[in-house]
């Protein structure tokens, strides 16, 4: 049976239909998914006026709900525009009906962001089969130089950066078998072109936390990658951030550190699962 029934919607009356078992909702759940439901169909994120207006919610119980969401990572909160969108918490949570999706979506997302903490161009490409690395997704940092390669690229399989992270935390005999078909390349002075210095940066990208590549791919160019790996444990994508070799020498730490924390909050998201020794946030 159903009836309606007059209610406040904080500034506004409105009649609604309503049913009998709506009474045994939690007020504070069912604000919080009508809140979830409205920004994910909106284009662009949006103000609190805005939800608010669309909603119904009164201000303060409105905020204390979005606070509590942005907490969660359920949303990001922009404090410049002071604007709310969707945030890759949720699908951390709900990453057990997900798992078997592609991560690219959720990757990219996060791919978008990531020049605003670095100042530089960020990559993400996926391995592919004949052993090199397509172009998947990029993101520039606004009024920077930017250094990036078009979607569909293909990288050669000993691309400095993307061999370094896509071998650093594998078994050996993985890496035995890229070598063994591996014919060195020169393509800078810097590049590595033998079996014993290929093992020996492996080893030093495992002790560091991240691959880096100066100057071994594009004479002044220096890229710092990491490997995203799958909820299985297999590498899926590799995401780099790249610029101008002073300037990722300068803060090669900063740019790290962003990377690392960007790797971690995409692990999460998809359920993913890095080997033992991989680079954890914090």
């Amino acid at each position: 049976m159903r009836y309606e029934e007059l209610r406040n919607h904080g500034q506004r009356w409105t009649l609604d239909d309503t049913e009998p078992t709506a009474r045994s909702l939690v007020p504070a759940v069912h604000k919080a998914i009508q809140i979830l439901s409205f920004i994910n169909q909106q284009p662009r994120a949006v103000t609190l006026s805005a939800i608010i207006e669309n909603t119904g919610i009164t201000k303060s119980h409105c905020f204390s709900i979005l606070r509590t969401l942005v907490h969660h990572g359920w949303l990001h909160f922009n404090p410049d525009l002071k604007t709310y969108e969707l945030g890759t918490g949720i699908l951390r949570d709900v990453s057990s009906i997900t798992l078997e999706a592609s991560p690219f979506f959720v990757a990219n997302s996060i791919v978008q962001d990531l020049p605003l903490k670095t100042d530089t161009s960020c990559i993400l490409s996926e391995p592919h089969p004949d052993g090199g690395f397509v172009v998947v997704g990029k993101a520039n940092a606004p009024g920077k130089l930017e250094i990036s390669y078009p979607v569909g690229h293909h990288y050669p399989r000993d691309t400095s950066a993307h061999m370094k992270a896509l071998l650093s935390w594998v078994e050996v005999s993985e890496v035995e078998a890229w070598l063994a078909d591996w014919t060195p390349v020169s393509y800078t002075s810097q590049s590595a072109t033998s079996m014993q210095e290929v093992w020996r940066q492996l080893e030093l990208t495992r002790e560091r936390g991240y691959a880096l590549s100066i100057d071994e791919f594009t004479v002044g160019i220096s890229a710092i990658a990491l490997p995203i790996f799958d909820f299985s444990g297999q590498v899926v994508y590799i995401l780099d951030c790249v610029g101008l070799t002073p300037d990722i020498t300068q803060r090669q730490d900063t740019v790290a550190e962003a990377l690392i924390e960007a790797v971690g909050e995409i692990h999460r998201a998809i359920g993913g699962l890095p080997p033992a020794g991989f680079p954890a946030v914090g």
